[in-house]
């Protein structure tokens, strides 16, 4: 996976996650979990 498809990833799992309910701080904690792996 390249960047910029990583990047478009990390912003439909970021709409989706707010789409549920999440707050934006928990979205990005998810997202620093994620680059960090």
């Amino acid at each position: 996976m390249n960047r910029k498809e990583f990047e478009d990833t990390l912003q439909n799992f970021s709409f989706f996650l707010a789409s549920r309910g999440r707050k934006a701080s928990t979205i990005k904690r998810y997202i620093y979990d994620i680059e960090d792996f």
